[in-house]
Order: structure tokens, then C-alpha cells, then sequence
């Protein structure tokens, strides 16, 4: 099993109540769906997570420059992934 390719979809969450934390208020949360297809057919589900730090766009273009690591590999290998 290999991996062909993978697809990162942002998902704003809403928050049913503001939270106030170290860096101010917000009231939803970002995540990245991520979805490793393999050449089985099979696709693996993941997260990564948008809070402080790097935004959505430099997420995406980070994802992307791994990707062509992560292309061929089997999802077995961690430690290498």
C-alpha cells in the first residue's frame, strides 16, 4: 500500500460560547482535515490544528511542500513520515 495523494480541507468550527485565552477571545476554531488516499482505495483521516501560530495559507503551502515527500511512501513508515 502507498500513498497517491493527500487533500487538506479547512473546517471553521463556531463555538456555542466565546473563549477567552492567553491571546485574546475567539469564538470558533480552525482545523485541517487532512485525507491521505492510498492505492488501495483506502483513505486515512488526520488532523492538523490552526490556532496560534502559522495561519490557514501558510498551513497549506507547508502541506504542500511535504506532500511530494509523502507521495509513493507507504503509511506504515512514521518514523520516516
Amino acid at each position: 500500500m502507498r500513498i497517491e495523494h493527500a487533500k487538506l480541507t479547512f473546517l471553521n468550527l463556531p463555538m456555542v460560547q466565546p473563549e477567552l485565552w492567553a491571546w485574546g477571545r475567539r469564538d470558533s476554531y480552525t482545523v485541517g482535515l487532512v485525507e491521505l488516499h492510498m492505492d488501495t482505495g483506502i483513505i486515512g483521516i488526520g488532523e492538523v490544528i490552526v490556532a496560534m501560530g502559522p495561519n490557514a495559507h501558510v498551513i497549506r503551502a507547508i502541506f504542500e511542500q511535504m506532500l511530494e515527500q509523502f507521495v509513493g511512501e507507504s503509511p506504515f513508515a512514521s518514523e520516516k513520515l
